[in-house]
């Protein structure tokens, strides 16, 4: 079966949050669209700022998100500046809730290039801090469940201007959903 020709269009990178889970480093990200000016740094900054606001709306007040970056397509730093005060984390974890580094949750989507040319998947993930067996029992879940709400992370890659790409750098649609996970290299070094 012949395959859908390419967008002649790259993502030329992504946003990028620096923050800590406990004491472990992490990054979550999330894609460009094709015509974002990497060195309009006002306008990116501002979007940094109001991605970092969703992202601590998913973590706990023993996380904090310290720094943001524009990061190229092969991930390489290109700009990196640190919050004037570092962002804690605002959510409260549910009762059955357990401390963990390996948990995740994800957002995904599919890229909407013009007809007729393939489309590349994207997804932005966050390490959680906490898993809850009880309440995230499959891998897809509403996205307001429990005391974890992924709906604004979706909404704000959804509506913005410079963000929520695939990695041709069209805009993407996501789903309805939200993916726990536990990251198999994190549950091996550091436990659940």
């Amino acid at each position: 079966m012949p395959l859908l020709p390419q967008p002649d269009t790259t993502s030329p990178g992504s946003l990028q949050l620096l923050y800590t889970v406990g004491v472990l480093e992490h990054i979550t990200s999330a894609n460009f669209l094709a015509d974002v000016v990497l060195t309009d740094i006002s306008a990116i900054r501002t979007e940094a700022e109001a991605f970092a606001a969703v992202v601590a709306g998913l973590l706990t007040n023993t996380s904090f998100i310290s720094t943001w970056r524009i990061a190229d397509p092969a991930n390489v730093s290109l700009y990196e500046e640190a919050f004037a005060d570092p962002i804690v984390g605002t959510r409260s974890p549910d009762t059955n809730e357990r401390v963990s580094q390996a948990a995740t949750g994800s957002v995904t989507g599919k890229g909407r290039p013009a007809v007729g040319l393939a489309q590349g998947q994207t997804r932005t993930t966050v390490f959680l801090g906490s898993f809850d067996s009880t309440n995230w029992p499959d891998n897809r879940q509403a996205l307001d469940v429990g005391e974890i709400d992924f709906a604004p992370l979706r909404e704000f890659l959804v509506d913005s201007d410079i963000v929520g790409a695939d990695n041709y750098g069209s805009k993407a649609t996501y789903r309805n959903y939200w993916c726990p996970q536990i990251n198999s290299h994190y549950q091996k070094t550091y436990g659940l």
